[in-house]
């Protein structure tokens, strides 16, 4: 009879323990999770050279999967940091070389020597003011001070330091959201059902219509919106129609053309629906555009399932119209499962 009613305690005791460990708030589960495993650090730390090309830095980019490269001073100053190059300059440097005179001329030809230039620039003249100072965070930090630092200062990723203060890796938003992915049995079901209508930034931004690129714009035009905008990525729509997303540009789409012989020259002579169907119209041909967006009615659980699903950093939300309504990125989910 007492070993049974021991028995009948510990099993009580047990469903406690798993309900506790299964009702955690995002802050208090990446509080658990040490950066180790998700910055890989360990790794040989991939880099580049301030004197480095951009077409190099560019190319060390794809060829590593990687979006962006901590920037040091030279090979014989390998402690000194100067910055952290991204897509996102790459693409803001090539539109704003090329944008007044190609877009003033149709003579493509006449601006080869453009093209030569565009291999000489190097990542130093590349480096805004916002990347030469790139935050870092300690390599005994946890996800959560990650996520923090990632919120509040509106970064896409950090640097790891280790104890004797040299750079030995990167982690970014999509690690920490891929660990929430990871654990999302852990999380509480009020957090993880939280409608994305009750999101603090699409409410705040309910009349506020989502940056779009129309289909027949140039490619170079989507970038350079990209660039003015500050934004990673915009949906291509055909404003004289419906409306309704036909297809996806962002800065990592540069990648998928480097290798191209008229590269950039190739932005100006594509339309942007063009450039999109040629940067996801292979292993991605089935993914359009409103097979992969969400709803106001679907949960930050589905945003992450999605984002983590499909490697993307941001994802459509629609309306009724089948209309973009809203973006959710990954700055956004983290912002708003540390609100919760």
């Amino acid at each position: 009879m007492l070993l049974l009613t021991w028995l009948c305690l510990f099993v009580f005791a047990a469903k406690e323990l798993y309900t506790m460990a299964s009702n955690l708030k995002p802050l208090e589960l990446l509080q658990q999770l040490p950066i180790e495993d998700r910055a890989k650090l360990g790794r040989p730390l991939v880099s580049c050279y301030a004197g480095d090309t951009c077409k190099d830095a560019l190319e060390k980019m794809r060829t590593t999967n990687l979006s962006c490269l901590p920037v040091f001073g030279s090979a014989s100053e390998a402690d000194n940091l100067v910055g952290l190059i991204d897509l996102s300059d790459i693409v803001n440097l090539v539109a704003k070389m090329h944008w007044n005179k190609l877009r003033n001329s149709t003579e493509h030809k006449k601006f080869s020597a453009d093209w030569t230039q565009w291999g000489q620039y190097t990542v130093a003249q590349a480096l805004t003011d916002r990347k030469r100072s790139p935050t870092t965070v300690a390599d005994s930090a946890t996800l959560a001070d990650v996520a923090k630092v990632l919120v509040t200062t509106r970064v896409p990723r950090v640097l790891v330091r280790s104890g004797s203060g040299s750079i030995v890796g990167v982690i970014t938003q999509t690690d920490v959201v891929n660990a929430l992915h990871s654990n999302m049995a852990k999380l509480s079901a009020d957090v993880a059902n939280r409608q994305l209508s009750q999101f603090k930034h699409i409410q705040d931004k309910a009349t506020r219509a989502v940056i779009a690129v129309d289909r027949d714009h140039l490619a170079i035009d989507a970038f350079r919106l990209m660039a003015d905008e500050q934004i990673s990525a915009l949906p291509v729509i055909d404003f004289d129609g419906n409306r309704t997303p036909e297809g996806t540009l962002t800065h990592r789409d540069v990648r998928g053309v480097l290798d191209d012989a008229d590269f950039p020259l190739g932005l100006y002579n594509q339309s942007a629906l063009a450039f999109s169907l040629k940067m996801h119209g292979g292993h991605e041909a089935k993914l359009k555009p409103l097979s992969i967006a969400l709803q106001l009615t679907s949960t930050l659980k589905d945003a992450v399932d999605t984002m983590h699903q499909y490697h993307i950093h941001q994802v459509w939300v629609m309306n009724e119209k089948n209309q973009v309504a809203h973006v959710v990125s990954l700055t956004d989910l983290l912002a708003e499962a540390l609100n919760n």
